[in-house]
């Protein structure tokens, strides 16, 4: 936010920080003076998830969401055209695949293209049940309602969060996305 009137302006021209679609076509279209390029960079948004919370312990739970949330359509929410989803669920960046593992691993891969029906099948393998609000309730009667914390000043992760909140709400989970200024995280 504080380097859009910057560029706007001409009084900044070089960043390497994250722009929203929307910027970046602001930046794109402030004149040809601007070259927006897409660097090597292999960071972004994701989802942890906290283990010592019921169901989320369960790595069915969280195959489930892996299984309900397109990760193009999140991407280009949060990335415009610069967008690069994630492929691999491996704990580090794709760029590293082919290099860390090896090709029998990578065949071994489940790359949880999107598929609602996989996500359900493996929430009623666990026993829960949609309620008749449509959201899914775990075995122990809880629905199943989260919070997503992310940076509200990271504008890509925001709009990445709201979207995923808006994927996992059409099929059932409840995500109530709180947003908190980078600056008052917790190290």
């Amino acid at each position: 936010a504080q380097d859009m009137p910057l560029y706007l302006s001409g009084d900044m021209d070089y960043s390497s920080n994250a722009y929203s679609p929307a910027n970046l076509q602001a930046i794109r279209a402030a004149g040809s003076q601007y070259a927006v390029l897409g660097g090597p960079g292999t960071n972004g948004p994701g989802m942890y998830f906290n283990n010592a919370v019921y169901p989320l312990n369960k790595v069915e739970v969280r195959q489930a969401f892996a299984n309900y949330i397109d990760r193009v359509e999140n991407c280009k929410v949060a990335f415009g055209v610069s967008c690069r989803p994630v492929k691999n669920h491996v704990g580090f960046t794709d760029a590293a695949v082919p290099t860390w593992l090896s090709a029998d691993q990578i065949a071994k891969l489940n790359t949880y293209d999107p598929d609602p029906k996989k996500g359900d099948a493996l929430l009623t393998g666990l026993g829960f049940k949609k309620g008749s609000d449509g959201i899914w309730v775990d075995d122990k009667g809880k629905p199943m309602a989260f919070e997503m914390i992310v940076p509200a000043d990271f504008t890509e992760y925001l709009a990445s969060s709201e979207n995923v909140a808006q994927q996992l709400a059409k099929y059932g989970i409840k995500i109530t996305v709180k947003p908190y200024q980078s600056s008052e995280r917790n190290n």
